[in-house]
């Protein structure tokens, strides 16, 4: 069987090109994950500070309050929380204060 010059084999066989086609949009749905991730860690400083909650679960977390510019520490409930709700200290330091 003799072989067929630009199909099948190479770099610009069919299999090659969908690759990279899936290589783009893998780059650009991580790019878009991403920007989707800071715009969402912006604006959780800006939320009311989260409460603790209907929910029974007692987790210690911190919120930002914005009128005294400080994290504070809480128990949350485990349910119905604002953005504003960090796992720890540093956290909210690092994405409300610095």
């Amino acid at each position: 069987m003799a072989m067929e010059h630009g199909r099948g084999h190479g770099p610009f066989s069919g299999n090659f090109r969908f690759g990279m086609k899936v290589l783009v949009l893998c780059f650009v749905f991580s790019f878009l994950i991403l920007q989707l991730a800071l715009a969402y860690n912006e604006k959780k400083c800006d939320d009311a500070p989260s409460e603790v909650g209907p929910c029974k679960a007692s987790f210690q977390m911190w919120r930002y309050i914005k009128e005294i510019n400080a994290c504070e520490e809480f128990i949350y409930g485990g349910c119905r929380g604002t953005r504003n709700l960090f796992d720890s200290e540093k956290d909210c330091i690092k994405q409300c204060l610095s």
